[in-house]
């Protein structure tokens, strides 16, 4: 056997020894107990995100073959943890539903809206949920602020689904949420900040703004976003296509994040590009065309519709 026959064992050998620990820990969920069960997840994707990281590291000596059945193996490990949560998930008891049909304003970077914007009062999201989640769904044309109640600490997740030409906006400075899910939401600016401590996982977005911290980032079917990311494992994208990704600073965004020491925004795996060149389905948001984080902050200083009217125009001076 030669060195490079060698390594490649090697490799297989590490390989499969964190893969059967980590279906390990995915098949023992259902018995930890509830209250610490969101933790147990975060952790599984934590060593998915590991397992991704070592598999692209080791791309410089492993065979495209073995990096794509490598790469399924991951896949496959992925979709059975998300299978394992949605047959724990509690039943929602919960929602803000209120569908409403308007002419929405353009909101900058990805976002394409008329020029046109409403001046109705932001609607505020406020109340306390028989289950532990917050579900936001079905809006349309809304400046929506979500303003969780101090309880919040205690909920598991925040689930925004289905929402067209819409600004969400959570409070500055505060962490809600242990995970979060996004799913089919066109046009809008989500301004999520620090509000989820844990994994955030996306699906369906199409010319959205997203600015966000999380732990683990994972983001299927996207297309034109741009993300203003702060993310402590490498974030993994899957059928995507014209995502851009910009860093994202902790300060703001509440006690969760003072103690942060990496940000990993711009380590992009994508699970459906094997190649060794950079992938062309996401890059980095030119310095030229980012948010300043002093500009995000004076959108808030002016107040959310007064903030975002002066966002909208770029040549406004903020």
């Amino acid at each position: 056997m030669d060195f490079e026959d060698d390594t490649k064992q090697s490799f297989y050998g590490h390989f499969l020894e964190m893969q059967t620990a980590l279906e390990a820990q995915i098949e023992n969920l259902p018995g930890v107990d509830a209250s610490v069960r969101p933790e147990a997840i975060d952790a599984c994707l934590a060593s998915i995100a590991q397992l991704s990281g070592v598999v692209k590291d080791a791309s410089s000596y492993l065979p495209a073959y073995d990096q794509r059945s490598y790469s399924e193996t991951i896949r496959d490990l992925s979709e059975k943890l998300a299978e394992m949560r949605r047959s724990l998930a509690p039943k929602q008891k919960f929602s803000f539903k209120n569908r409403k049909k308007d002419t929405s304003a353009g909101i900058g970077g990805a976002v394409k809206f008329s020029s046109t914007h409403s001046t109705e009062k932001p609607a505020a999201v406020s109340a306390v949920p028989e289950a532990n989640n917050l579900v936001i769904s079905q809006q349309s044309g809304k400046n929506l602020c979500p303003d969780p109640p101090a309880a919040a600490s205690s909920f598991s997740s925040l689930l925004l689904s289905d929402i067209e030409g819409c600004v969400v906006l959570f409070p500055a400075g505060r962490t809600f949420f242990k995970s979060a899910s996004v799913k089919g939401i066109s046009r809008s600016l989500l301004f999520l900040g620090g509000a989820v401590n844990g994994p955030l996982h996306v699906t369906g977005l199409r010319d959205v703004t997203v600015v966000v911290a999380c732990r683990q980032l994972r983001m299927h079917e996207a297309v034109n976003v741009d993300l203003y990311l702060l993310c402590t494992s490498r974030p993994i994208i899957e059928d995507c296509s014209g995502v851009r990704f910009a860093p994202l600073g902790k300060e703001g965004l509440g006690e969760a994040w003072e103690g942060v020491q990496r940000n990993m925004w711009d380590q992009v795996d994508d699970f459906k590009w094997l190649k060794s060149e950079h992938s062309p389905n996401w890059a980095v948001l030119p310095e030229s065309e980012r948010v300043s984080a002093e500009r995000w902050e004076k959108v808030r200083e002016m107040g959310l519709d007064e903030g975002l009217k002066a966002f909208v125009n770029k040549s406004t001076t903020l």
